[in-house]
């Protein structure tokens, strides 16, 4: 089951994410998708030292800390994670 985290502080660009990937058509993805998501670049930290995630996909701007930033932190706890930032993220 492939893992995706998603990261904005903007409540409203992660549901729309969300929706978006979980209405791709059947079959797009080897099995079903599990989708996580964090307002907090920090709490998306600490829930990638408790599970593995295939793909992360980080806004470039927030407040906490840059998606640059985030994405450096988090290689250094799983390196092998596929990593994308978005300078804005659609809604």
């Amino acid at each position: 089951m492939p893992r995706l985290m998603l990261v904005d502080d903007e409540v409203n660009i992660l549901s729309s994410l969300r929706r978006a990937l979980m209405a791709m058509p059947e079959g797009t993805f080897t099995a079903p998708l599990a989708i996580e998501t964090f307002s907090s670049p920090l709490m998306a930290l600490a829930r990638a030292k408790e599970a593995a995630f295939d793909l992360v996909i980080s806004d470039y701007r927030m407040p906490e800390m840059d998606g640059v930033v985030f994405l450096e932190k988090l290689r250094e706890i799983q390196p092998n994670i596929a990593r994308m930032i978005c300078p804005a993220m659609p809604t």
